[in-house]
């Protein structure tokens, strides 16, 4: 039989918002994978670049360096803070694209990518429209995700999952 057109438009919502559902669904968890899986690697490349810039603010400090050297030193830390950037900011739903490759170094279309994505993440810092840090679990300016956080600490204040967790943990 046929549905009268008022229920019919109304299971048509309702499967349009399951499917966004089950998109956003998807897309998190593909960012807890990815988070998961470049943990390793997105911290050694912060803290060699952190290092990195480091040694540079305490060569500029020093003083003794020449102008010539001192723009130069200036532009290698100017670099150093954007790659941190990169590594900080890089986006959670992609394949995380290495700084400091031990291969495909010399692979033109990974290179390419990997400047396109920095080159936009230093824009958006410069624009002042970079959000926090998307290291680890944190930090998401997209709301659906915020609901879903929300949603998961809802269950985890509920007694149940509490216990279920406390347990995890040890």
């Amino acid at each position: 039989g046929k549905l009268p057109e008022s229920a019919r438009a109304q299971k048509e919502n309702e499967l349009a918002e399951l499917l966004q559902q089950a998109q956003r669904t998807k897309r998190v968890e593909r960012e807890k994978l990815n988070s998961r899986k470049y943990h390793g690697v997105k911290f050694f490349e912060r803290r060699k670049l952190e290092r990195r810039i480091e040694s540079l603010k305490r060569k500029l400090g020093d003083g003794s360096s020449g102008g010539g050297e001192a723009e130069r030193l200036e532009e290698q830390l100017r670099t150093a803070e954007h790659d941190r950037l990169y590594v900080l900011h890089f986006p959670r739903n992609k394949k995380y694209l290495s700084l400091f490759p031990s291969s495909d170094a010399d692979n033109e279309a990974v290179a390419k990518l990997r400047k396109k994505i920095r080159d936009r993440i230093v824009r958006q810092a410069e624009a002042g429209k970079l959000g926090p840090p998307e290291e680890d679990e944190g930090g998401d300016d997209e709301p659906e995700a915020a609901e879903l956080e929300a949603s998961e600490a809802a269950l985890a204040e509920d007694a149940f999952f509490a216990a279920a967790s406390d347990d995890d943990e040890e």
